[in-house]
């Protein structure tokens, strides 16, 4: 079972270390479709978000 800190070091991983990463590699590889970052992090995010929600139904069927 995910202990509290884990969880929140993941919810931090997941939230605000990835999109930085996507957008800062979005605009150093691709400076003219920097537009299209706030398309881009949604997109990348979204196999983390079902993770998460994968993680969560774990953690409360153990519960």
């Amino acid at each position: 079972m995910i202990g509290m800190p884990e969880l929140s070091i993941l919810f931090l991983l997941i939230f605000v270390v990835y999109p930085l990463v996507v957008v800062y590699t979005v605009r150093h590889t691709m400076p003219k479709a920097a537009k299209y970052i706030i398309a881009t992090v949604p997109l990348g995010l979204a196999p983390l978000i079902a993770t998460v929600v994968l993680i969560r139904k774990v953690w409360y069927a153990d519960a």
